[in-house]
């Protein structure tokens, strides 16, 4: 495929013009063809004017960017797999991505081509270079598509502006509301005096009237709570349908633990299906070129790893041990390479340092040192019986084996008293 793809190249973004107005008739339009020549130009004004769902979409994407992975194609394919791994969640969540293989010092590359460049012209995308437009096709790109999570929210995107664009339009009355006058008379003269006087009124300036004039102010039955209300309602459910609502966002003004833990459940779905769709475009990228990746971004769907390892650290000390296996499996780590390091001839018997040592390592004398600790504790524990006090037979074994040494007659001692100590507590039950 080198032998086709050419180096990077400067696109011209698309011009203003194919931005699309948010109308009901537009909506309409994208939600019955579904394609992406409606579409396209909607998402990308919403993401740019709507600042709750741009923030969505950017918190969703960052989640699976976020996550460390590893592969084994080397460090030189890091960046490529990051960028198809994005590629993937815009596809998720706007239903199309753009992909630009090119070549940078013989190397093939890949990069995401942002969607200001791409136009969609009869349903197909398209690019410009200086003057030339052209479609965005094989070899040199690769598209990604899938269903958008953004088409369910165009609908309620759509009222909240169209809400929005009502409220606005009632602001600037919100100072000095519309006014309702009544007149003593009907005549030309008085209509213009009191025209003029309410006029005074709505600037901020002053006012005569006449004593049985009136003035009335036209309130409508909305309030600036409704419509915040109402605002909050449409950015909950433009959460819920791009990461399942979480109580961290600022559409949420009071929950539970448990409400909590169902949102948070929601969230690791989303990304969990992220990172699978991201796994499969990898591995479909690289088996153009007969490669095998072996991409494992690292997720964690319950905890963190900290919260996990204080878990592990609390079990030890009850008796419950994991095995290195166990331990793999359970944070998702490749098994630990441990080489033991082995001397050319450790299979060898061990050759003695010294004469002394040769005979310390010979049954010549390791068995006599036997037979001596066995006599020794058979005259202890005849001394037991015929002296009163431990401190009594020991003073006699002393005597008895003044040439044998003090560790040895320790020893004997020591054991004795162990099981002295043993005996004397199982008579007292």
């Amino acid at each position: 495929m080198k032998e086709f793809l050419k180096p990077k190249r400067e696109f011209i973004k698309t011009d203003l013009s194919y931005y699309t107005e948010l109308t009901a008739s537009r909506v309409r339009a994208a939600l019955l063809t579904k394609n992406q020549q409606e579409l396209f130009p909607l998402f990308n004004l919403l993401v740019d004017k709507d600042t709750s769902l741009g923030s969505e979409c950017e918190k969703r994407l960052n989640s699976t960017l976020n996550k460390f992975f590893t592969h084994d194609l080397g460090e030189s394919e890091d960046e490529n797999i990051e960028e198809i791994i994005k590629a993937s969640v815009e596809a998720r969540l706007y239903g199309f991505s753009l992909l630009e293989l090119y070549l940078e010092n013989n190397f093939i590359k890949v990069s995401l081509v942002d969607r200001s460049y791409i136009e969609f012209r009869e349903n197909l995308p398209t690019l410009r270079i200086g003057k030339n437009r052209f479609i965005a096709k094989e070899p040199f790109f690769i598209t990604i598509t899938s269903n958008p999570a953004m088409l369910k929210t165009l609908w309620i995107a759509y009222a909240k502006h169209y809400v929005l664009s009502l409220y606005l339009k009632f602001a600037e009355f919100l100072g000095v509301p519309p006014l309702i006058g009544g007149a003593t008379s009907s005549d030309e003269k008085t209509l213009k005096q009191m025209s003029e006087a309410f006029e005074n009124l709505r600037s901020g300036s002053y006012a005569i009237f006449g004593v049985n004039d009136t003035i009335k102010i036209l309130e409508g039955r909305g309030s600036q709570e409704d419509f915040m209300e109402f605002i909050r309602y449409c950015d909950a459910e433009i959460a819920k349908c791009i990461n399942g609502s979480v109580l961290s966002s600022n559409t949420a003004t009071t929950g539970s633990y448990a409400q909590g833990k169902i949102h948070e459940n929601n969230r690791f779905e989303i990304i969990d299906a992220d990172i699978k769709f991201a796994s499969r475009q990898v591995k479909n990228f690289y088996s153009r070129f007969n490669k095998k990746a072996n991409l494992n971004i690292q997720y964690e769907k319950d905890k963190n790893l900290l919260q996990r390892a204080q878990m592990l650290s609390i079990l030890y000390p009850l008796g419950y041990e994991m095995s290195i296996d166990d331990m793999a499996k359970e944070f998702d780590l490749p098994l630990p390479k441990k080489e033991k390091l082995k001397s050319l001839n450790y299979k060898l018997p061990k050759k003695p340092l010294d004469k002394f040592d040769e005979f310390i390592e010979s049954p010549n004398f390791k068995e006599p040192l036997k037979g001596v600790e066995t006599m020794i504790k058979d005259s202890l524990n005849t001394l037991l019986k015929e002296c009163n006090t431990y401190e009594e037979a020991f003073n006699k074994l002393y005597e008895i084996y003044d040439g044998v040494p003090l560790d040895i007659l320790e020893n004997v001692m020591f054991s004795a008293m162990s099981n002295a100590e043993i005996l004397g507590l199982s008579d007292e039950f």
